[in-house]
């Protein structure tokens, strides 16, 4: 399957370039969608992907048993959330359906505060790890290498805003 912004703007050329068997060109909501086993005809994904909304997560798993697919993975923000009652209650009602069923968790690992912390301090290793390689590269001061990075950080903005609104 191939779904993506390739096939959205050059849906003929990706017909020709790509080997999918099927090639999604129009724009498809992911709002927690069960999952489409029969996208894959005969040959089932090696894992299926849940949220954490119970009814639609023990669905999806019931289904993937079915089709003889043993691996599920969590996709969330924070599998912790509700003090991961929602979590426990997807794996007591599914572990059952049979003895080689698996979980994994994929991401959301960090309670919501953790990942926040986590990912500011990795956006400041990484402005200051570009404030160097701009004072060593370009042989300024230090002063002078911080207008180099709020530069790139306000064009790195811009564009993204830019490239989003094509979309």
């Amino acid at each position: 399957v191939l779904i993506g912004h390739y096939p959205r703007l050059m849906p003929e050329h990706a017909a020709e370039a790509c080997t999918a068997n099927l090639i999604v060109s129009s724009p498809v909501a992911f709002d927690e969608p069960p999952s489409a086993f029969h996208l894959y005809q005969d040959d089932p994904p090696p894992f299926v992907a849940v949220g954490l909304n119970p009814a639609e997560a023990i669905q999806d798993i019931t289904t993937a048993v079915a089709k003889q697919v043993y691996h599920v993975a969590f996709f969330a923000e924070d599998l912790c959330t509700d003090e991961g009652q929602p979590l426990a209650d997807i794996v007591a009602q599914t572990k059952d359906l049979h003895r080689h069923l698996r979980f994994h968790a994929i991401c959301g690992l960090f309670p919501s505060g953790v990942a926040q912390v986590v990912d500011f301090a990795a956006a400041v290793a990484v402005l200051v790890y570009e404030w160097y390689i701009a004072r060593v590269a370009l042989q300024v001061s230090t002063s002078q290498a911080v207008p180099v990075v709020l530069l790139d950080v306000v064009l790195g903005v811009v564009l993204s805003r830019i490239t989003e609104g094509l979309y």
